[in-house]
């Protein structure tokens, strides 16, 4: 069986499929493999469907057993039993539904697909397909022995993880890791990591480090070299380093020249220094700069030149008002010799190289124009790190590395050429830019939700098909605002889409989790229904279930409406004083915002709650709002239960693990009227923990109390909060201290 399982994958080797050249295809990605699902497999093939080229083996009998190895960064491998020689089936895994999905790799000339689930640390078998999606049977068996054997070789070397984790330690606020991050290769380089809380792309190629996106602007900036950034992390040259105090635009003659320098004496050049600390040369767009101890430092890499600042220039009051508009750059070889300095004035408090390099008038509705047709049109315009709006002569453009195509505009024109359009000499115009404008805003759909569905949701995932990512059962959070932004557990989707082909569904979408949300407002008639998908159209799961909160913030808003207490005064009033609030099929709630309100036509009294404050209007009430209490507070008055007259105030951190990557959050919040709980009844408390973190922490699996201390006016105690999630392995952990005092 063995034998024949290799023969059905004989020639890979000859045919060049492994190592063919495309592993910087755009498709393919650098997979990380959790620890416990690497190493040496003994399978046998179960479920074999008719024709499958692979027959059910005898569980019985380890002689036919497939044998397999999975490497750390996603190589497949084989050997036979009587043989130590290990073959590569495939070192080009592709990862689909996102970074919390499967593993799958394709064995073209065998038409065999094999799809390993990364989203679980236990082994639960490989699924075989063809590679047109049929399901052939799975491949079963214990746990890996951790032993990869010589599989493949490792596609990074170990250094560019090793930078992009210092990086991201050390430069949080552009590089911060998530669940969302991970090694891509294509667009030119051999890795790049994509941060979309920053919009920065970090990418390596030929062992040089480049940034673009955010705070690092438009265009590709070189950080240095690979080699170099590990030896020291704080020499990467990152925005905002250099003062007011030196941003501007500069005109600077050089002087005190020497002999050896490569520019003459009175050479004169702008210079501007942008906010965000690049800085332009004429059409030198630079870098940001090294800055080591009390000098900032721009290299420019293809010159062997650099320019210095000495920072301390401005400590002294006396001085500063005087030099404010001069500017002084020593002008310096690689090697520190020094050439002379570029002695002037600043010209202008303006920070754009536009002032050194000249701008296209119509820059701003180019850029409008390059990003409609990426949304738009994404198979031919993709986005990268290496897409970004350059300028050539009159020509501003944008090329597109994937698909070869180069996008021009000069003079109000829209130029073509490369790819699907034809290589040409010169570039073909294809319309004018504001036509072009008109047409791609008319073409975009946006989808119209009713705002009385914001709020937050708890859900769970079902009817999942074979190849989702999610458990059926498995819970989710999921919170949409006014404006129709969606955040998936915390995840931020961006506003709802329309499509021309499904005009009455509106769409979340995110490349960087390879997922996509629709919804039905028609049918959403009952809590809220959403179908989830990859961006390809491979149907996965359903994910449904109740409002919970009018909370509208991705991250929980704990002065948001608890529906769950608003409904409970609603019933209380309904039947305590039902000659105010009598109960009808045409009284129910309605949502404005964070308020939910209820009419009683029969009596015209409208009782209104928004947060924890309560209102009412009508008969006596008269025909404005008039606040009548605190929600919790009146609540307990009706049902009589304990005493409300204490302040609550909530304070810890939260530490959250998302696929290895820690988030740590910090929590401080009030609430008055609250009831405080007997210091011996643990249920009680822990209903009062419950009840204030369920914005913070939908989902609770444990809830620990400790360190309780009390007297006549006072109460504390500390709580350990636990909730784990089975989407994306996430794992939620809060210390937290209680405290009621008197109001």
């Amino acid at each position: 069986m063995l034998e024949r399982f290799l023969r059905v994958l004989s020639g890979l080797v000859v045919l060049g499929v492994v190592g063919s050249g495309q592993v910087l295809a755009q498709t393919s990605t650098v997979v990380s493999i959790p620890e416990s699902l690497q190493g040496f497999y003994s399978l046998d093939m179960v479920n074999a469907v008719v024709g499958s080229p692979i027959s059910n083996t005898s569980q019985a009998d380890t002689s036919d057993n497939i044998l397999l190895y999975v490497n750390p960064y996603g190589t497949l491998c084989t050997r036979t039993s009587s043989s130590s020689t290990i073959q590569v089936i495939s070192n080009r895994p592709v990862l689909q539904g996102g970074p919390f999905g499967a593993v799958e790799w394709d064995v073209a000339p065998s038409g065999l697909r094999f799809s390993l689930n990364i989203n679980t640390t236990t082994f639960n078998g490989f699924d075989l397909y063809s590679t047109s999606g049929t399901l052939l049977g799975r491949l079963v068996g214990g746990a890996p022995q951790f032993d990869t054997g010589s599989c493949g070789t490792v596609p990074l070397n170990g250094r560019e993880n090793t930078f992009f984790s210092l990086a991201e330690g050390v430069y949080p606020a552009f590089f911060p890791a998530s669940s969302f991050v991970f090694n891509q290769i294509g667009d030119g380089f051999d890795v790049y990591r994509y941060y979309p809380s920053t919009e920065v792309y970090l990418a390596i190629r030929n062992n040089e480090v480049y940034a673009r996106g955010g705070d690092f602007g438009d265009e590709l900036a070189m950080l240095g070299t690979l080699s170099d950034l590990i030896n020291d992390i704080n020499a990467m040259p990152v925005p905002n380093q250099v003062p007011a105090f030196y941003q501007g635009t500069f005109l600077l003659s050089l002087d005190e020249v020497q002999p050896f320098s490569p520019l003459a004496e009175g050479t004169q050049l702008n210079f501007v220094v942008t906010d965000t600390g690049r800085l332009c040369v004429e059409e030198l767009n630079l870098s940001f700069p090294v800055v080591s101890g009390n000098t900032a430092t721009w290299n420019n890499s293809r010159g062997n030149l650099r320019y210095r600042i000495d920072l301390t220039r401005d400590d002294d009051p006396e001085e500063y008002d005087a030099e404010l508009g001069l500017g002084q750059f020593l002008f310096q070889s690689f090697a520190g010799s020094t050439y002379g300095v570029f002695l002037g004035e600043k010209t202008s408090l303006a920070t754009d190289c536009a002032g050194a390099t000249g701008q296209d008038p119509d820059l701003q509705d180019i850029n409008t124009f390059f990003a409609l047709i990426e949304e738009q049109y994404p198979s031919v315009f993709p986005s990268g790190p290496q897409t970004y709006t350059q300028k050539s002569g009159r020509f501003t453009y944008r090329y597109y590395y994937a698909t070869q195509v180069f996008v021009a505009v000069r003079d109000g024109m829209v130029y073509l050429n490369g790819g699907q359009f034809g290589s040409h000499d010169e570039p073909v115009a294809y319309d004018t830019l504001s036509a072009l404008l008109a047409q791609l805003n008319n073409t975009a759909l946006s989808a119209v939700l009713p705002t009385s569905i914001a709020g937050t949701y708890a859900m769970n995932f079902s009817s999942g098909s074979s190849f989702s990512p999610f458990a059926d059962g498995a819970s989710a959070q999921v919170v949409l605002d006014a404006a129709g932004n969606l955040c998936l557990d915390g995840v931020p989707f961006g506003a709802a889409v329309g499509k021309t082909s499904t005009p009455t569904l509106a769409y979340w979408e995110s490349a960087d989790t390879g997922l996509s949300i629709s919804l039905d407002p028609a049918a959403n008639t009952a809590g809220l229904r959403l179908q989830l998908s990859s961006l390809s159209g491979l149907s996965y799961s359903l994910l449904a279930g109740s409002r919970v909160s009018l909370a509208t913030a991705c991250s929980g808003n704990t002065t948001a409406t608890d529906m769950t207490m608003a409904d409970q005064l609603f019933a209380l009033a309904e039947q305590h004083y039902a000659t105010l609030f009598p109960a009808s099929l045409v009284s129910f709630n309605q949502m404005e915002g964070n308020t939910v309100h209820r009419y009683y036509p029969a009596t015209g009294m409208t009782l209104s709650i928004t947060g924890e404050s309560v209102s009412v209007k009508g008969g006596n009430y008269g025909n404005s709002l008039l606040p009548v209490g605190n929600l919790s507070e009146l609540i307990n008055q009706i049902t009589g239960s304990g005493a409300t007259d204490y302040n609550l105030l909530v304070t810890g951190t939260g530490r959250i693990v998302m696929s290895s990557t820690t988030i740590n959050r910090k929590v401080d919040f009030k609430r008055s009227g609250v009831t405080r709980p007997d210091s011996t009844d643990t249920v009680a408390m822990q209903a009062l923990v419950r009840s204030n973190v369920s914005t913070i922490l939908p989902t609770i699996d444990s809830i620990s109390i400790v360190n309780i201390s009390e007297s006549s006016t006072t109460m504390s105690f500390t709580a350990v909060v636990t909730g784990d999630t089975n989407i994306s392995g996430t794992t939620r952990n809060y210390t937290l201290l209680f405290e009621l005092s008197r109001l």
